[in-house]
């Protein structure tokens, strides 16, 4: 039995959901999993004491959190000698062609080089995009966008 920690940051609580729901996968596993925002971590958090480290991050105008870039490149002499993962939500990783593939690589890319962190496992999260919930000129911008 593993000791797993996921820690993700989050815009709109997308890539909360997908934190929980992979750390409940841990634990029917078998494994002890822990969930934390990047937000509200301790900093008496030793990182030592997790056999993974999972990280999370969602896209908002091209780039992850700062938050959570910058806890990466805190953190990145423990990521590197402990088994870790990243995963990245965003419209482009849900996109079904080769345009959203490459536009979702891109910020992983981006992310790598600013981090200077190569995660052992990547894997790419559709967003979600709450029309109802945005006020109308983020609402129209985002629909031209989707459109084209």
């Amino acid at each position: 039995m593993a000791h797993i920690l996921t820690v993700f940051g989050t815009g709109e609580g997308q890539t909360e959901k997908i934190a929980d729901s992979i750390t409940e996968e841990f634990r029917a596993r078998g494994h002890e999993a822990t969930t934390v925002n990047v937000a509200e971590i301790d900093s008496e958090l030793d990182l030592d004491e997790f056999d993974a480290v999972l990280i999370g991050a969602s896209i908002h105008y091209g780039r992850q959190q700062k938050s959570v870039r910058r806890w990466v490149k805190a953190n990145r002499e423990v990521l590197v000698r402990t088994p870790n993962g990243f995963f990245q939500v965003s419209g482009a990783s849900g996109a079904k062609n080769d345009e959203g593939l490459a536009e979702a690589t891109g910020y992983l890319d981006k992310f790598i080089d600013a981090t200077n962190w190569q995660p052992d496992r990547i894997a790419l999260f559709g967003g979600a995009l709450r029309f109802s919930e945005y006020g109308f000129l983020k609402r129209a911008l985002l629909k031209f966008i989707v459109r084209n």
